[in-house]
């Protein structure tokens, strides 16, 4: 059984980007609290400081750790899994997801057959 896995890798352009609106996003977030509180809390110096180290860590940082690090724990989630397929059915993705009953999450595989969504 072959499994086809689709992968989408943000080039640098996509990240730098992502990094630049985070920076501003979260810059203007903090403003935003500054401005409508009764004292002065941060000053341009801070909030651009604060920006771009928000945007650097959070928009090419985490992503870049999470690319190294997710793969190491996420190909040995549930290698045991295998679900019942039918006679002509082919897994065409899968990989580890939450299926939320309620207020509880479980954890286990989901798998995208050519006929199906199976958990």
């Amino acid at each position: 059984m072959e499994i086809g896995t689709k992968l989408i890798k943000p080039s640098l352009k996509f990240r730098i980007l992502f990094a630049i609106g985070t920076a501003i996003m979260f810059s203007f977030i903090i403003w935003l609290f500054d401005y409508f509180s009764d004292e002065k809390l941060y000053s341009i110096n801070s909030l651009l400081f604060q920006g771009i180290f928000f945007g650097i860590f959070f928009g090419i940082g985490f992503p870049y750790i999470n690319e190294k690090l997710a793969g190491k724990f996420s190909n040995k989630i549930g290698i045991k899994i295998k679900p019942e397929l039918d006679a002509e059915e082919k897994i065409e993705i899968e990989g580890p997801a939450n299926l939320f009953r309620g207020m509880e999450g479980v954890g286990g595989k989901i798998f995208l057959t050519d006929k199906k969504t199976r958990f």
